[in-house]
């Protein structure tokens, strides 16, 4: 039981970090963001 219970964290855990990690590379391929960005830290 004990174990259902860690692989079902496991699993909530990993589909979160995979949903951070694509919303940033989304990001990264946003031309959009990457001059607003590129705008801010070049003042």
């Amino acid at each position: 039981m004990a174990a259902a219970v860690a692989m079902e964290t496991d699993d909530a855990g990993n589909r979160l970090r995979f949903q951070l990690e694509l919303e940033f590379v989304q990001c990264l391929a946003n031309p959009n963001y990457l001059n607003c960005t590129l705008s801010v830290y070049t003042c």
